[in-house]
């Protein structure tokens, strides 16, 4: 039997009957239903996926996409100085994360040591890795200088490492994150973040990691 999305008449305008779900969604904002491939504002629409069952949505719905990328990022301090202390770390990641929820993208884990930083974050749907990376690195840079935390000549390094993470290999790369203090005990920041290049299929030949194998 064809599972069939259609608006429950008499309900009101943005109130859709979902059957097989057992639940009326209430569209406070435009929901797209992930069986859907479109979503069209303007009266009663259908769109039928091959081998699947029409799906009617209401006249408010909007195209809306659903999008979940998580990214590895890692960065540096400017020629890594050996700046970034305890304290400051902590003031780093609560600042970056409160800045990234204002500017609406999700930071998972965040941390650093010494000289550098990770987060772990999803790219929001209509950021760039590089605009949403400048919105990290830039605004943190320009905050650290004008609250005091650092001097008036501290920076991040331009170049930065960023990777796709896999959702099952979320819950290793959090982990991996938040235990930077124990794991730097034993490992540099330049040998971390050689592996973490090299991983990507990037040697460190000149130009520095611009190279695919």
């Amino acid at each position: 039997m064809e599972s069939v999305l259609r608006l429950k008449p008499p309900g009101p305008p943005g109130d859709v009957y979902v059957p097989n779900f057992h639940r009326r969604l209430r569209q406070s904002k435009p929901v797209a239903l992930a069986t859907t491939s479109t979503l069209v504002a303007g009266g009663l629409n259908r769109r039928r996926k091959p081998g699947n069952s029409i799906h009617w949505v209401s006249s408010n719905a909007t195209t809306l996409s659903y999008v979940k990328i998580w990214i590895h990022a890692v960065w540096a301090t400017h020629n890594r100085a050996d700046c970034l202390t305890d304290a400051i770390v902590t003031a780093f990641c609560e600042h970056i994360k409160q800045n990234a929820a204002d500017k609406g993208f999700f930071i998972d884990t965040i941390n650093g040591y010494r000289d550098h930083m990770h987060v772990l974050m999803v790219l929001k749907s209509d950021n760039s890795i590089a605009r949403q990376m400048q919105l990290i690195k830039g605004e943190s840079s320009k905050w650290a200088k004008e609250s005091g935390l650092l001097s008036a000549d501290f920076a991040w390094e331009s170049q930065y490492f960023a990777a796709s993470v896999s959702g099952r290999a979320v819950p290793v790369v959090r982990e991996y994150i938040k235990n930077q203090q124990a794991h730097h005990a034993s490992v540099t920041f330049a040998a971390e973040f050689d592996h973490l290049i090299r991983s990507a299929g990037y040697t460190t030949d000149p130009p520095y990691g611009d190279e695919l194998r």
